[in-house]
């Protein structure tokens, strides 16, 4: 299982190559923000944190 530092530093990175890198596809930003928003909610809705 993930550590919540883990995903933390997962979200930082995914931001920075959002910032960083691109342009991207539409898809690509679709991903990434999916993605994001999938670690936020596990961040946020679980007790114990999920794999992915």
């Amino acid at each position: 299982m993930r550590s919540e530092q883990e995903i933390r530093n997962n979200l930082k990175e995914l931001e920075k190559t959002a910032l960083t890198e691109g342009p991207f596809r539409e898809w690509e930003k679709i991903a990434m923000k999916a993605t994001k928003q999938a670690l936020e909610w596990v961040l946020e809705d679980t007790d114990k944190l999920l794999t992915y």
